[in-house]
């Protein structure tokens, strides 16, 4: 009862850290109004945001390592409360700018904690799903606040909208101080040791097939269905977020069909990266109708996030003493995947007029990350006891300690 419990906290912290990562993007004809800014400048703001989190995440998951998640944690929730606690009190695009930059950090540190809690809370196969239903509750966070600022905001404005955001991330720092605590790895720390292992930046690329794709289609689904077929914002921006909404349920399923043993973690992320590629070039396909559109955003929404729990509960297995740093090179790349592939998006789209060209990149794209499985191995084989007599060079290999 005590692990459920855990679980549960844990799934509120990540629910209301990854609140910071979209908390802006629903107020910003507000913000850009009164505060005086445009459009480039609003868009800084989540490049802000993702950057100075790349810029830390390694260093945050191996302290994760050295200290343990819950205290990491913490720190990273008091630090989301108060820079969003600031945006409340904002007076200019300067101070949301400088916000951002910290929040960046502080909601990865609460994130990456988060992961490490959630994956050793449970052995075997109810560890994945555990760390399923950890990033159901992190997508939720991350979508859930589109909807819920501008409801507060409509009556009461943007300021208020921040304020209850900061008393609702409060509530669940409060809340945390209660968890009990997971002791961290023993011998573990070894950032230099971490990052000369090639599994994190591998299962990385992974990540960056599966979650990245998620947030740089996401962020052009809207684009794409008001440009392409002429929906309405209203109606393109509702089913565009079902891109992201969808990782709610198929983060966890994803956890449970490995917890079942129904699929292994590696076909789990090789089926997904696959099922991504084939969704994108179905939106990608020239004079595509509605419906196969439509499709093709559900299959990638889905897919997607199918994987999460199996990449992250791989990386820590292929690290064994540094699953925090494993976790934050995972971010990394993804965090890089993000910061590069949203633009580039944008940039093909200006030059050739449509989305053929820039969806059937990342399609392509997913086509190569399919070609490094040649190179991961899923965590049952690196968990897997050695065979008497099987050479070292055959085994993998983990950080001296």
């Amino acid at each position: 009862m005590e692990r459920l419990w855990a679980l549960l906290l844990v799934s509120l912290v990540g629910l209301a850290a990854t609140t910071n990562y979209t908390n802006h993007a629903p107020l910003l004809p507000l913000l850009m109004q009164e505060l005086g800014f445009g459009p480039a400048p609003a868009g800084l703001l989540s490049s802000a945001f993702f950057l100075s989190g790349a810029a830390f995440v390694v260093p945050l998951g191996a302290l994760v390592d050295r200290v343990g998640p819950r205290p990491v944690a913490l720190l990273g929730l008091l630090g989301t409360t108060l820079c969003t606690l600031g945006m409340a009190g904002a007076r200019g695009y300067g101070d949301l700018f400088v916000l951002k930059l910290l929040a960046g950090v502080a909601a990865l540190a609460a994130f990456v904690a988060g992961v490490r809690y959630a994956g050793g809370l449970f052995r075997g196969g109810l560890a994945h799903l555990a760390q399923g239903i950890y990033g159901g509750a992190v997508q939720l966070g991350g979508g859930g606040i589109i909807y819920a600022l501008p409801l507060i905001a409509g009556p009461q404005g943007w300021r208020a909208a921040y304020l209850a955001a900061a008393l609702f991330l409060a509530g669940v720092t409060a809340l945390w101080l209660l968890a009990p605590a997971v002791p961290p790895p023993a011998g573990s720390g070894r950032l230099r040791a971490a990052l000369r292992q090639p599994a994190g930046w591998l299962l990385g690329l992974v990540h960056t097939a599966a979650f990245s794709l998620a947030v740089i289609v996401g962020t052009w689904a809207p684009t794409y269905l008001v440009r392409e077929f002429g929906l309405d914002l209203a109606t393109a921006g509702a089913l565009g977020s079902t891109v992201v909404l969808l990782g709610v349920i198929s983060r966890p399923l994803g956890g449970a069909v490995i917890g079942a043993r129904w699929l292994t973690t590696r076909r789990v992320m090789q089926v997904a990266v696959a099922l991504n590629a084939l969704g994108l070039t179905i939106l990608a396909l020239p004079g595509r109708p509605l419906a196969l559109a439509i499709a093709g955003l559900l299959v990638l929404g889905f897919c997607a996030s199918l994987p999460y729990s199996a990449v992250f509960n791989t990386a820590a297995a292929a690290l064994p003493g540094n699953p925090g740093a494993a976790t934050g090179i995972v971010t990394l790349v993804s965090l890089v995947g993000i910061v590069v592939g949203a633009p580039l998006v944008g940039g093909l789209l200006e030059r050739s007029g449509s989305f053929t060209l820039p969806f059937g990149l990342l399609a392509f794209g997913c086509v190569l990350v399919l070609g490094v499985f040649r190179w991961v191995r899923g965590q049952e084989e690196l968990e897997r006891p050695p065979v008497s007599g099987t050479p070292a060079s055959a085994l993998p290999s983990t950080p001296r300690r």
